[in-house]
């Protein structure tokens, strides 16, 4: 009797351009956060390694730290 049915009317749903604003908002926040940790928990050090050790893409011109400040 004092219970009060909920009804589709009641519901506060998001439409569909908000949901992906939304959605592009949370990507946005999570690949932002992940882009500054990493740049605080990996060292330099591992960075340069990496670069140095990795092989070049085939086709493309592999050019060292020296040569482009020459």
């Amino acid at each position: 009797m004092g219970t009060r049915m909920s009804t589709d009317t009641d519901r506060r749903e998001l439409g569909v351009p908000a949901r992906l604003g939304l959605y592009g908002a949370i990507l946005l926040v999570v690949f932002a956060a992940a882009y500054v940790l990493a740049g605080a928990l990996v060292p330099d050090e591992t960075v340069q390694r990496w670069t140095e050790h990795s092989a070049p893409v085939p086709g493309t011109v592999f050019q060292t730290n020296e040569e482009v400040a020459a």
